[in-house]
């Protein structure tokens, strides 16, 4: 059953792209559009489905690598402050042009023990997450904090929050959330490989939220001290 519903569910995600790229393709090619500016539309929307494309199938592979342990993470002891600066870097023109407030918050020297790379991909996911959820005038901050023996990284926003009834399925494959609430379109794997992601670093991920009043995605890890 669990096989019948991962086909089911990247037929579903496949499809989507692909039905928006041959519906600008067939006008184009019977020459419906006359005006270089409604062609340019059309190339526009080819663009973004084929970069949604290939962040889905990214994305399969990465969960494939993760769960059959062909994808190792190697971790040692690191400063991670400029990794919320990279993160924060990564996104802050799709914030700005969403009119929301992003913000970098770590009051001291964070080292722990983890992975570059893994740790700044897990934020980006949250990240990707926070600006589908918070409107306008919202804010999103970034955060490092040290917790006794561990390090506390992760993002927080000002958005609709999460219904007590998603939160236990948030981690799992293709689960996705109220979509009307959505500012952009996920696939629904971010979390479930960012879950893999932190488990490997033998760290721990979970989430703080209250519907109508944001959420709060966090990754510990230890400081190997």
């Amino acid at each position: 059953q669990l096989r019948r519903d991962y086909v089911a569910n990247i037929s579903h995600e496949l499809r989507t792209p692909l039905t928006g790229i041959r519906g600008m393709v067939e006008p184009l090619i019977d020459g419906v559009f006359d005006t270089e500016a409604e062609k340019q539309d059309c190339y526009q929307i080819i663009y973004k489905e084929t970069i949604r494309l290939e962040k889905l199938i990214r994305e399969m592979l990465d969960m494939s690598r993760l769960q059959d342990g062909r994808m190792t993470i190697e971790t040692e002891e690191m400063e991670v402050n400029f990794i919320l600066d990279e993160a924060a870097a990564r996104v802050r023109k799709t914030a700005a042009e969403a009119g929301v407030d992003l913000q970098v918050q770590a009051r001291e020297k964070l080292i722990c023990q983890g992975n570059e790379d893994r740790i700044l991909q897990v934020l980006t996911i949250f990240l990707d997450n926070a600006l589908s959820f918070t409107p306008a005038g919202g804010s999103i901050t970034i955060f490092g904090r040290r917790e006794e023996n561990r390090v506390v990284l992760g993002v927080r926003d000002t958005g609709c929050g999460i219904q007590p009834k998603d939160l236990p399925y948030i981690w799992e494959r293709f689960y996705k959330v109220d979509k009307s609430r959505m500012r952009t379109t996920g696939t629904g794997l971010g979390l479930a490989i960012a879950k893999l992601i932190v488990e490997r670093m033998h760290g721990k991920i979970g989430v703080n939220s209250e519907p109508g009043k944001g959420s709060e995605f966090w990754l510990a890890l230890e400081t190997g001290e």
